[in-house]
């Protein structure tokens, strides 16, 4: 259905390159040649089908010319990695774009300066065991470190040492003593209470949106809405941040460039709407799809339905008699009394599937043409995180002293480490 990658250069020019040729496309080629018709069909040249069919191209120029090119499926961008661009990348640009006289300037230096300090005591508890012991022995807990690929690691840090800070301040400046460090300020503190609590809502997103399990294609739209939804609440709450109001505007801003498209994809709205957790009632809260609205996603949820019920029933006829179907049909052009068609059956699943209170995913079985058009709309994955994650259980498998394995037992070690927890 699609492939989820990250925003990578070399991705996404070879999704560019190889992607499936439209329908369109080919038709505009054939009207551009529309004066040479003529000449053309005078040098068509009569080829037996059974010999291709029997031999296939003989040479890859034939092969070439024959149309059998490879082709990607569609491609779709990780909304995780796009959300980690904003709180890191577009939040550095903010920074390095404003002055000290700007309305950013003394978030900028005084979040300059809490980083600097957390990096020291973040390298000090990683390389000294003794002070390692002793914030442990301070605080109860170590230390979260943030991990540089990834920024949620960065904002649960922010978060612990927010609360240690809210909690036990005193033994939080002890461990600062202890390791030769300046003590964090009142004003970084009110920083980076302000900070954790703006980027709370972003950094929720990205957990639900990297999990694996219970994860559909149907949770992007629904979840970028509702950070969108959360973080106007913060900004229009009756006491302005101090800090971090116009870091604020900033992320909400930055948000709406990034997934400026994606609100106009038609298929990523059905397949929100398809998803029983939220069906039509997000689109009430959601400003970003002002142009869609419940009656006109409703129409095309039917729309999609009884195409895909058409596409069932053609499939079904294709194996019969279709000259004595098509009389038969013709003749008698009537049904049984109390008996509805296919497509009015579709509907009204349809509109017992929206009335349905049940949330759960299970609840589709009893909607089977709704089941069908969920599975075709949210196969695909809104986060490529879990394909990720593989890729560093390969890394602990491959290790230095397993380098000799072979290509099938290699590949049976990883599946089995990384689905042991379903086995």
């Amino acid at each position: 259905m699609c492939t989820t990658t990250d925003s990578g250069s070399n991705f996404v020019k070879a999704f560019r390159v190889f992607m499936a040729k439209e329908p369109v496309e080919a038709a505009g080629t054939s009207d551009d040649d529309g004066d040479n018709q003529e000449e053309e069909e005078a040098e068509v040249e009569s080829v037996p089908i059974c010999e291709i069919l029997d031999t296939g191209p003989e040479t890859e120029e034939e092969a070439a010319d024959s149309g059998e090119d490879f082709v990607l499926p569609p491609h779709q961008r990780c909304a995780s990695h796009t959300l980690n661009l904003v709180a890191t990348q577009d939040i550095e640009a903010m920074l390095s774009d404003s002055s000290k006289s700007s309305l950013l300037g003394p978030f900028k230096k005084q979040f300059r300066s809490l980083m600097g300090k957390c990096s020291k005591l973040w390298s000090k508890q990683n390389q000294s065991a003794q002070i390692a012991e002793y914030i442990h022995v301070q605080c109860g807990v170590y230390l979260k470190v943030p991990n540089k690929t990834r920024w949620n690691s960065t904002f649960d840090a922010l978060k612990q040492l927010h609360e240690l800070l809210s909690t036990v301040p005193l033994k939080t400046h002890a461990i600062m003593d202890h390791c030769s460090l300046s003590r964090i300020t009142a004003a970084e503190i009110e920083v980076v209470q302000e900070y954790t609590e703006i980027m709370e809502p972003l950094a929720q997103s990205l957990d639900i949106l990297q999990r694996e399990n219970g994860m559909f294609m149907g949770y992007l739209l629904p979840t970028l809405c509702n950070l969108d939804r959360k973080l106007e609440g913060l900004e229009n709450k009756p006491e302005r941040y101090t800090y971090c109001f116009q870091l604020l505007r900033g992320v909400r801003e930055a948000l709406r460039k990034r997934f400026a498209a994606i609100w106009e994809d038609k298929k990523l709205l059905l397949a929100a709407c398809l998803h029983p957790r939220f069906k039509l009632d997000w689109l009430e809260s959601c400003q970003a799809t002002t142009h869609t609205n419940k009656y006109t996603m409703e129409a095309l949820l039917k729309a999609e339905i009884k195409m895909g019920v058409l596409n069932e029933d053609s499939d079904q006829s294709s194996d019969k008699d279709q000259e004595g179907d098509d009389l038969e049909d013709d003749f008698f052009n009537f049904l049984p009394q109390g008996k509805k068609s296919a497509v009015d059956t579709a509907e009204e699943e349809l509109v017992r599937y929206l009335r349905s209170p049940s949330r759960e995913v299970s609840s589709l079985h009893g909607f089977p043409r709704v089941l069908r058009c969920f599975l075709q709309h949210n196969t695909g994955m809104p986060s490529s995180a879990a394909v990720e994650r593989l890729f560093s259980t390969g890394g602990n498998v491959m290790t230095v002293k397993r380098h000799s394995l072979s290509d099938m037992l290699f590949e049976h070690l990883v599946l089995l480490r990384h689905n042991r927890n379903i086995l």
